[in-house]
């Protein structure tokens, strides 16, 4: 139904169309499909959840703080 040659045809933002096709990839591996076919969209998003686990702790360790909902510069 919202299939179009194997991928998504539904509009979707870039990562969570990565997700979707994650899950499409994983579950192609489970019924017998390519067995790596799901590992980009994972690092993929792996990257993401790194930067965000990442950023706040180096913006913190730098001295900056957040007051409000602005960073504060250190200082």
């Amino acid at each position: 139904m919202f299939l179009r040659d194997g991928e998504v045809s539904i509009g979707l933002t870039y990562m969570t169309g990565t997700l979707v096709r994650l899950g499409q990839r994983l579950a192609t591996t489970l019924t017998g499909g390519e067995r790596w076919s799901w590992l980009p969209y994972l690092l993929l998003w792996l990257g993401l959840l790194c930067g965000a686990i990442l950023a706040p702790l180096r913006l913190h360790a730098s001295g900056w703080t957040l007051c409000g909902s602005r960073l504060q510069a250190p200082g």
